[in-house]
Parts: structure tokens; sequence; C-alpha cells
């Protein structure tokens, strides 16, 4: 586990709150992090249109074709987990270079189903779907994490840059 620390920090959207550094995610997970923040996003703020970020970001991240699907996955896995909650799932600003560096709780839990999920243990998967679904049946949320884990552990397609991650989305994919 990735020691954390606690400082004060002034946010570029002007909140100022403590940080805490994001938990162990490789390239892929940041990528799928993102892509569904900006697709939060899109819920909460429809002019922002952040669901053409996330696929714009997706194909940068993945490759033309890959990207679409993985953005796809990714959007259904949003739609799964609004169904699965009973609470608002509370996410970091993509936008703000500061509070993207912090995972909410849900987030948090989100991240750990999703690793578990690509390392092939379904048991914790499931464990962690349970606290992110607020107790409500798991089933169709560990099966859509299952599909992103899939698509995002898929090999990397031709159209990706040199095969590497682009730079984290940020404010300049507005």
């Amino acid at each position: 586990m990735t020691p954390t620390r606690s400082t004060a920090h002034r946010h570029q959207c002007g909140r100022e709150t403590t940080l805490d550094d994001p938990t162990h995610l490789d390239d892929a997970e940041l990528a799928a992090l993102d892509i569904l923040r900006f697709f939060f996003v899109s819920y909460s703020e429809p002019q922002s249109q952040g669901w053409r970020i996330a696929f714009t970001y997706a194909t940068a991240c993945f490759g033309r074709d890959q990207g679409v699907r993985a953005a796809y996955v990714l959007m259904e896995l949003v739609e799964t987990i609004s169904r699965s909650r009973r609470s608002l799932f509370t996410f970091s600003n993509p936008r703000c270079q500061t509070c993207r560096l912090r995972l909410s709780e849900p987030e948090r839990q989100l991240m750990h189903a999703l690793s578990a999920c690509r390392a092939g243990d379904l048991p914790q998967a499931r464990r962690k779907a349970m606290m992110l679904s607020e107790g409500a049946p798991v089933e169709r949320l560990v099966a859509a994490l299952v599909l992103v884990a899939r698509e995002i552990d898929a090999p990397k397609t031709s159209d990706t840059i040199d095969g590497a991650m682009p730079p984290r989305a940020s404010s300049s994919l507005n």
C-alpha cells in the first residue's frame, strides 16, 4: 500500500482541502478513472458534454477501435453503478489538477474492485462491489467490472501513439 500524505492544497477550482495520494493505480486504471470521471461529469453537468471528452481520451489512450469499446463499457459501468447505489456517487473533479489526484471513497472502492477483477480475484471484487453498491446485489456490477477489465487489458491496437498512454486527461481536453 502506498503511504498517504495529508497536506492542505489550494485547488485550481478554488477549493481548499486535504489531499490524499491515490492508491497504486497503473496507467490503464488511471486512464479508466479519468474516463469514468468525465462520464460522471456528463451526468452532473450535462452542458459540459463530458462524454465527448471521455470518448476522445479513451481513443487517445487505447486507440480508435479499442478506445471506443473501452469508453462504451466504462459508460455502461457508470449506468450500472447508478442503478446499484442509493446514495450519490461522489467523484473528484477531473478538470482540476489537484482534485484529480484524490480518490473519493466510492472511487477508491470502485478502483479496488476493478483491480481485483483484473487480477482474477472475483471474491475480492464482489466484496469491494458490495461496499460500492451499499449492500445491494452485485452480480451486474461485477459483470460490468469484468467487461471493463477485459477491455482495458486487451492488447493495445496499432493506432495508439507508439503504444504508450498519452498524458492524463485534464482541462486541456475541455
